[in-house]
């Protein structure tokens, strides 16, 4: 825990758009085995942080998921078992459960459905399994119909040469429709139980 603080600290410093390119040079000289289950570590961390019912924490975990985890995925695209050192189906569900359990923080909200929608399309191409389990595993009720065209969409941007990104209005809303279930259930009673409808 006492790394926490100091990552914090450090995390105010540094403006990942500014220093995106620095960071890929760094990190994609990476090679060793130990250095890419160290990174494996790091990125783990970040996502179960994302988990704390500390909303202070969260917020300030929030903004580096993204680009830290875009920079790992460049790594691994150049591995051919990737998925020997990235676990994307439970990296996943820690996003399920964060919104889940900050469902009535409406800034928190806003920000999670975002990054959950961009890390879809991120790992969308690679790991489309693992991310379909995670949302029928974590998602009551869940919208198979609207998932389905989602993943036609960004199937279509893959394969034609005239590609039309999902723009930020249309991603939010495609993902809190899937979403509804969590968003419209408040977690008071699985807090009173101590019961969690997540598992793993």
């Amino acid at each position: 825990m006492i790394c926490f603080p100091i990552w914090l600290k450090w995390q105010d410093k540094v403006d990942f758009k500014r220093q995106k390119t620095q960071l890929i040079v760094l990190f994609s000289n990476l090679d060793s085995p130990l250095a890419l289950n160290l990174f494996s570590s790091l990125i783990k961390i970040l996502f179960e942080c994302l988990t704390f019912s500390d909303a202070y924490c969260l917020n300030r975990f929030l903004p580096i998921i993204l680009p830290v985890t875009k920079i790992f995925t460049d790594i691994l695209d150049k591995h051919v078992n990737p998925s020997l050192l990235i676990d994307v189906k439970y990296l996943f569900q820690c996003l399920l459960k964060s919104l889940e359990r900050h469902n009535e923080n409406e800034g928190v909200n806003t920000n999670l459905i975002s990054l959950i929608g961009h890390m879809y399309e991120l790992w969308f191409q690679r790991y489309s399994q693992q991310l379909d389990i995670a949302f029928h595993e974590c998602i009551p009720q869940l919208n198979t119909e609207l998932l389905n065209t989602y993943k036609a969409r960004l199937t279509s941007n893959q394969t034609t040469n005239k590609k039309q990104q999902v723009n930020e209005r249309e991603r939010r809303d495609t993902v809190r429709n899937l979403l509804n279930s969590i968003l419209l259930s408040p977690m008071s009673n699985q807090k009173k139980d101590g019961t969690n409808p997540f598992n793993g």
